[in-house]
């Protein structure tokens, strides 16, 4: 899938490519969390029907892929136009000159299937917030019906007064507490790795030291490995399990073949060996058919994954490497396989700061080549160099 924003956020215009494993890093405030947002908001959009697009008359259904790709390209405007101001909770003026265009090669659509068919991916996304979504989504429900008791027991105009107060996040926020609100009924259902892949969910439960289940009252609890009969609610347990939940409950009971998982901000709360971990882990779902689309601060995962370009060479030694150090075929990477992007100041406006996108360079022989994280690296380095050694 090829994209191209233009006026969203600070972004003035970025092209990239969403491959197998897509990995959006760069400082603070420089539009990560928009590209994000945007796209899975228009995976959402076009696999939900997009029921408000308006399509011309005269317009041609027949052959099937002229088909698809023209009513591809009249759902993206309809998107930018009426559409990305929602999903970021936002008035339309301020998205008025947004573009989000996709160009992919598409002969289905949400109303015209065929077999053997190739269409846009199902999204699921953890984003940033997701720690707090799982962790006060139930207390939030409880508060608001029991307030809604009381009103019913007063003389108070229940619905002139709860009117007064809004609660709206954006999309993918709001789809991250339907996720949890909604668990008791997803885990009746078993996903590709349940019945298939079990190493997968053993490589998660080993990042997030234990199993997460749904207790009788219907909210999460977890259980550590080294305790298994301990059942700790979320209140009760460290932040990394609390920003995990999400992904595991998804490996489990949700995730298929061709799949886009979107996480933003895996390393949240995460130590950097499970950090490693969690760049492992998604090299084997992306080995399993699921793409992943991850934005990112970690030096660590970077290097991960560079680690796991590396090792992918049929050469004795580096086998050796990797069978020393526990890596395993599944968890190796292609250079194919891997698109790389960072953010960066667009030189080519000149009356305001806008940032744009920069593909990585990958290759066989000297995996990412990527300056950002070693430029800070390098200076702290030199700095404590002088202070030891002056």
């Amino acid at each position: 899938m090829d994209i191209t924003l233009k006026n969203l956020g600070s972004i003035q215009e970025a092209n990239f490519t969403v491959g197998d494993l897509t990995v959006i890093c760069g400082r603070n405030n420089t539009g990560k969390t928009y590209i994000t947002y945007a796209l899975y908001g228009f995976l959402d959009y076009w696999n939900a029907g997009w029921p408000e697009v308006v399509v011309p008359n005269g317009f041609d259904v027949y052959p099937l892929e002229t088909y698809a790709r023209r009513l591809l390209g009249v759902s993206c405007a309809e998107y930018s136009n009426n559409w990305i101001s929602k999903i970021f909770v936002n008035t339309q003026d301020r998205f008025k000159n947004s573009i989000f265009y996709l160009d992919d090669d598409i002969n289905e659509t949400p109303t015209v299937k065929s077999e053997n068919s190739k269409t846009l991916p199902k999204a699921f996304i953890a984003s940033a917030e997701r720690t707090g979504a799982a962790l006060f989504q139930r207390e939030v429900d409880f508060t608001r019906s029991r307030l809604i008791d009381i009103l019913k027991e007063t003389n108070i105009n229940s619905q002139q007064l709860l009117g007064r107060f809004t609660a709206e996040y954006p999309l993918p926020v709001k789809h991250d507490i339907d996720f949890i609100r909604d668990l008791p009924n997803i885990i009746n259902k078993q996903s590709m790795f349940a019945q298939e892949h079990p190493e997968v969910l053993q490589a998660f439960a080993d990042i997030a030291g234990g199993e997460y289940a749904i207790n009788t009252a219907g909210g999460i609890s977890y259980s550590p490995s080294n305790q298994p009969d301990l059942n700790l609610s979320l209140a009760e347990s460290s932040s990394t399990v609390r920003s995990l939940v999400e992904i595991g409950f998804y490996l489990r009971h949700l995730a298929q073949k061709g799949d886009l998982l979107m996480v933003d901000e895996p390393e949240l709360n995460l130590h950097p060996e499970n950090q490693r971990k969690i760049a492992r882990l998604f090299a084997m779902l992306v080995n399993h058919g699921i793409r992943v689309f991850i934005t990112t601060h970690s030096d660590y995962i970077i290097k991960e994954f560079n680690t796991l370009l590396l090792l992918n060479k049929s050469d004795e030694r580096l086998q050796a490497l990797a069978q020393r150090e526990g890596y395993h075929s599944v968890e190796l990477l292609k250079p194919e396989q891997l698109n790389v992007y960072m953010t960066t100041v667009d030189e080519r406006v000149t009356d305001k700061i806008s940032y744009t996108l920069i593909p990585a360079k990958i290759t066989h022989d000297s995996g990412i080549e990527l300056t950002s994280f070693n430029d800070t690296i390098e200076d702290m380095n030199r700095l404590q160099d002088e202070i030891v050694w002056g």
